[in-house]
């Protein structure tokens, strides 16, 4: 059973409520062996320590992203969509991909962005994800991708 403890509070951010939210320790059992923190509101898990050393940061729109690379991306892509380049970009909350083979499904893929584009007088919908490094389960979740939806993911890199 899992007890909540209010002990040192320590400022992060709730993916959830797009907030900056004081959050608790939960204390898991210990054959699970690991800590979580929860948002104090909204009782959903909370990312404490950036995966990969990235720096969590706010784009022009206020919403938080994962890197500053990512709200980065998310400034230029609401600039293009304002410009009329793309249109319908979704980002807020990210989009989610289940990927299900033979009616099991295997992992779900979370984009950073989908818009949708003209070209040649053709509608088409991108999928795009903000790349400072291709680690392993990304390229297996691409690979999942194109093989089970038919989507290739867009890298956005830090020349976008």
């Amino acid at each position: 059973m899992n007890q909540l403890r209010a002990g040192n509070p320590k400022m992060n951010f709730c993916m959830e409520c797009q907030q900056e939210r004081p959050t608790v320790k939960s204390f898991i059992p210990p054959d699970l062996r690991r800590k979580r923190r929860i948002c104090l509101f909204c009782k959903k898990p909370v990312e404490v320590e950036p995966k990969y050393h990235n720096q969590p940061k706010r784009c022009a729109l206020g919403k938080f992203h994962l890197s500053t690379l990512e709200a980065a991306h998310c400034d230029k892509l609401h600039l293009m969509q304002t410009a009329g380049a793309i249109y319908n970009l979704r980002a807020h909350p990210q989009p989610r991909f289940d990927l299900v083979v033979n009616g099991e499904e295997i992992c779900t893929y979370v984009a950073d962005f989908v818009w949708d584009e003209m070209r040649d007088g053709v509608a088409l919908g991108v999928v795009a994800d903000s790349k400072g490094a291709r680690v392993e389960v990304y390229k297996i979740k691409a690979r999942l991708m194109k093989a089970v939806l038919g989507i290739e993911i867009l890298e956005l890199g830090r020349e976008f």
